[in-house]
């Protein structure tokens, strides 16, 4: 009875061993980077904005809803549709996600008491770059291509688009971009959070493991070869 009784301590430390490390690791996740609120107003309509914990879960649905889109538009946006009349809901939906994310970078700048400390956090620099490539792709793509029923032609009648083209390449690069926004949802999730960091510090065993693999094949590569001649 007394093995027992010391093998259940035993195996009730080692369970509140590993609750105590997991607890552990998403704490060190979960904490915002240099916790960003700490640099924001004490007071003002923006700072309350930007710490209301609805107006963060508005933004992260609107990441879900923007992720789904951005399938939407790779799957249905071609050029056979772009005649038809329900085709303006493309460019039309581009603009109202483009719109809130510029609104909500506005409202996180403007909460911050000092603008230069907003460079202080990894985040928001990273949700900075995202906006820029939105904007970008939405509003001065839109200008710099000429639409279909408006490209000129030339004296044989054929279109213009050299110009166009040559854009597209960058359109198709910044749309494929936008996708990096889901990494604001996995901040959210703990657990796939401990499964990337576990991933990345199991990359270096597996890389040694390779390496291990290959000294072993080919030194016996080399011994057979040399007792078969």
């Amino acid at each position: 009875k007394k093995e027992n009784h010391n093998s259940g301590q035993q195996r009730n430390g080692i369970f509140a061993d590993a609750e105590t490390m997991k607890k552990n690791i998403r704490s060190s996740l979960c904490k915002p980077s240099q916790s960003a609120e700490s640099f924001y107003k004490e007071e003002g309509i923006l700072q309350a904005i930007a710490r209301s914990q609805r107006f963060e879960h508005i933004s992260l649905t609107i990441v879900a809803l923007n992720a789904v889109w951005i399938g939407i538009e790779t799957d249905y946006d071609t050029p056979e549709i772009r005649s038809e009349p329900f085709y303006v809901a493309f460019p039309l939906m581009n603009h109202l996600f483009c719109v809130f994310f510029l609104a909500e970078w506005s409202v996180r700048i403007g909460a911050y008491r000092r603008k230069r400390d907003a460079l202080r956090d990894a985040w928001f620099l990273f949700d900075s770059a995202l906006v820029a490539l939105t904007v970008v792709e939405t509003w001065v793509m839109t200008l710099c291509l000429p639409s279909p029923s408006s490209s000129s032609q030339d004296d044989a009648g054929h279109p213009q688009t050299a110009s166009a083209s040559s854009l597209l390449p960058i359109l198709r690069i910044l749309r494929l971009l936008r996708i990096a926004r889901i990494a604001k949802l996995l901040r959210k999730m703990p657990e796939i959070m401990i499964l990337i960091r576990g991933l990345s510090a199991a990359l270096r065993s597996v890389f040694f493991t390779f390496c291990l693999m290959v000294i072993v094949i080919y030194s016996f590569a080399l011994a057979i070869r040399q007792l078969a001649s």
